[in-house]
């Protein structure tokens, strides 16, 4: 009984751990990024991008595990007293977070779905750690995942909010295609009139056109950042 209560692991160790998984997650997200970025065939960036989202999905609840578990065994005494009481607190939270967890591997809840959740309509916003953010008719609400476990809820099959828009983009000739899809990229995401809640996405791009998927802020935008791009010296054209 003793032994089981002696210390397992050094702070050192545990400094260690923290590093190489802080690491692990920093490369995950920068892959995550990185992928739209790529000029590759649609159906394999989308494959690559969910396979991606489901691993960062799946690390982080392991990660905090690891980490928790390490932690205890440095003091397991003193440090065991403190995760139980801390489990017990905050269970409420925890099973919601291992909730949405379980719910998001499948890439059903996704930003820009329809979603029927107490027989009313909406889209989703935002997918928050313990629940999601739905703009509906008034306001945005939010719901945490046990709330979906137990109420159930109804994924509307193709469709996105009008405020979703993709710009067909017409590239400059004998410039370099990538840095200009990244400049743009880069512009869009920093214009007054798109979401920043949603990161834009290249749906397709060749050397000549960038067609881009994002979210703009409410209040018919869809000229405005049209006519934006155009200001930028670029041939752009909106569709819904």
């Amino acid at each position: 009984m003793e032994k089981l209560l002696e210390p397992q692991f050094s702070w050192a160790s545990f400094g260690l751990l923290l590093v190489l998984v802080g690491l692990g997650y920093v490369i995950l997200r920068a892959i995550h990024r990185k992928i739209n970025s790529l000029t590759l065939n649609r159906n394999l960036e989308r494959i690559l991008f969910l396979g991606n989202q489901r691993i960062l999905i799946i690390y982080e609840p392991i990660a905090i595990i690891v980490l928790s578990s390490v932690w205890v065994l440095v003091n397991p005494l003193w440090h065991g007293i403190l995760a139980l009481f801390f489990i017990v607190v905050a269970f409420p939270h925890i099973r919601n977070y291992m909730t949405g967890r379980l719910t998001r591997i499948s890439n059903e809840l996704a930003i820009g779905k329809n979603i029927i959740v107490q027989k009313e309509q909406g889209t989703i916003s935002q997918l928050a750690p313990l629940g999601i953010y739905i703009m509906m008719d008034n306001g945005l609400r939010y719901f945490t995942y046990n709330q979906l476990a137990t109420e159930g809820y109804t994924i509307v099959s193709g469709s996105d909010l009008g405020e979703y828009c993709t710009l067909a983009i017409k590239l400059h000739e004998g410039e370099d295609s990538q840095k200009q899809c990244q400049w743009l990229l880069h512009m869009l995401m920093a214009a007054p009139y798109t979401d920043s809640s949603y990161q834009p996405t290249f749906l397709d791009r060749s050397d000549i056109q960038a067609n881009i998927k994002l979210l703009l802020q409410k209040g018919n935008y869809q000229d405005h950042i049209a006519a934006l791009v155009n200001d930028w010296g670029y041939n752009c054209q909106l569709s819904y």
